[in-house]
C-alpha cells in the first residue's frame, strides 16, 4: 500500500516567508509616530483650483485659467481609481509600508486637481487598527498618465503598481478574482501559518465574527505551513509541528470551536505546542474526539490543496482573510470586508 504523501514544509513568499508583516507590526507604531512628526514639518504646497473666474459667471469643475475652463486629461473618478491601485501595491513593499493598504480609508479619500502643475492630489486617511493612531497619506500623480510622483509622509515608494485596489478601510480587492459561486452565507477564508506571529491570536477575531453574524457567514480555516512553521519543524520535527495546524483546522469544523480557541490562547506563548497538550485542550473543549481524530488522520491532502491559495491570491503574509473570494484584509479589518462585500449584513 502506497504511503500517504507528507505535506511539504517550505518558506512561502518572496520576502522570506508569510509572516513578514507581523515582524513589521512590532515596529509599526514607532514608525507611524515618526511619520506623524515628519508630516508636521513637511507638507506639499497645494494650490487648489478656483471654481470660477474673478468677476465672471464662468463655472468650471476643475478650475479656470485665463478665463477658460481647465480640461484635465483624466477625471476625478479615474484619479481615485489609480490612487486605490497605488495604495494596494504597497502590500508588496518590504517593511512596515506593506501595512498601509490595511490602514487606508479610501471611502473618505479626497481628490483634487492642480491646474498650475497638471497634477492630481489624493489625500487618504490612515488609521492603525491595532492602536488607533491616525494620520494622512498624500499621493501626487501626473495628470498625463496618472503615474505616481511622490507619496508625502511615506518615505518608501512602491516600485510597481498592480491592478489590485484598496476599496474600503483595510480592504484590498484582488484583481481578476470573481465573487464566490455561493453568496449566502457569505464565504470567508481565514488563511494562517499556525506558528506565524499573530495567527493564533487572530482566531478570537474569527470567533467574534461568527458570534456576530451567525449563519450569515461561513468562515473556514485554511492552514498554510510557511517560514514560521519551517523554523519550528527544524527543532521539533515535521509531524509534531504540523499538529497545531491540524488540530486548529479540524476543531474549526465543530460547534465548540470557540471553546477550543479560548483554551488554546490561554496556553499559547509563540512556542512549540506538544500534540499531547493539543489533545488535552480538545478534550477540555468538549470536541467530538472520534470526529476530530478522523479529520486529523485524513487532513494531509486537504491541507496540501489549501497551500495553493497563497499563489492564487499572491499572499505575502498570514494571518490573512479572504472574503467572498475577492477581498483581502487582515483579521482586524475583516468586518470592513464583510460590510463591503454585502452591505445588507451591516
Amino acid at each position: 500500500m502506497a504511503k500517504e504523501p507528507k505535506l511539504v514544509v517550505r518558506p512561502i513568499g518572496r520576502l522570506g516567508g508569510l509572516d513578514t508583516i507581523h515582524v513589521s507590526l512590532l515596529v509599526a507604531v514607532a514608525i507611524l509616530v515618526a511619520l506623524l512628526l515628519l508630516s508636521s514639518y513637511y507638507h506639499p504646497t497645494i494650490i487648489l483650483p478656483s471654481n470660477s473666474t474673478s468677476g465672471s459667471n464662468l463655472s468650471c469643475a476643475y478650475g479656470a485659467q485665463k478665463g477658460t475652463c481647465v480640461q484635465p486629461a483624466h477625471n476625478a473618478t479615474q484619479a481615485r481609481w489609480m490612487a486605490e491601485q497605488i495604495l494596494a501595491s504597497y502590500a508588496y513593499v518590504n517593511g512596515s509600508s506593506s501595512l498601509l493598504p490595511y490602514f487606508s480609508d479610501t471611502q473618505n479619500m479626497t481628490v483634487s486637481y492642480v491646474p498650475q502643475s497638471k497634477e492630481w492630489i489624493a489625500t487618504v486617511p490612515e488609521t492603525n487598527p491595532g492602536n488607533g493612531v491616525a494620520f494622512e497619506m498624500v499621493l501626487t500623480m501626473y495628470d498625463s498618465n496618472l503615474s505616481l510622483i511622490n507619496p508625502y509622509i511615506q518615505t518608501i515608494r512602491t516600485s510597481q503598481v498592480f491592478q489590485n485596489r484598496v476599496v474600503a478601510k483595510g480592504v484590498i480587492q484582488s484583481a481578476g478574482k470573481f465573487a464566490c459561486p455561493q453568496q449566502s452565507p457569505l464565504q470567508l477564508f481565514w488563511v494562517m501559518d499556525p506558528y506565524a506571529p499573530g495567527s493564533i491570536a487572530s482566531l478570537s477575531n474569527l470567533t467574534n465574527l461568527e458570534a456576530r453574524y451567525g449563519a450569515k457567514i461561513n468562515a473556514s480555516v485554511k492552514i498554510i505551513y510557511g517560514s514560521s512553521s519551517t523554523s519550528i519543524s527544524q527543532a521539533f520535527g515535521l509531524n509534531g509541528t504540523q499538529a497545531l495546524g491540524r488540530y486548529t483546522y479540524c476543531a474549526a469544523k465543530q460547534q465548540n470551536f470557540t471553546a477550543f480557541v479560548s483554551h488554546l490562547e490561554a496556553i499559547y506563548s509563540n512556542a512549540y505546542v506538544q500534540p499531547s497538550l493539543l489533545n488535552q485542550i480538545a478534550n477540555q473543549s468538549h470536541l467530538d474526539m472520534p470526529q476530530l481524530n478522523s479529520c486529523i488522520q485524513n487532513s494531509t491532502q486537504e491541507l496540501n490543496i489549501q497551500s495553493l491559495l497563497v499563489k492564487y491570491y499572491n499572499l505575502t503574509f498570514t494571518p490573512a482573510v479572504i472574503t467572498n473570494c475577492q477581498y483581502i484584509s487582515i483579521p482586524q479589518t475583516a468586518r470592513n470586508a464583510i460590510c463591503y462585500a454585502n452591505s445588507t449584513l451591516c
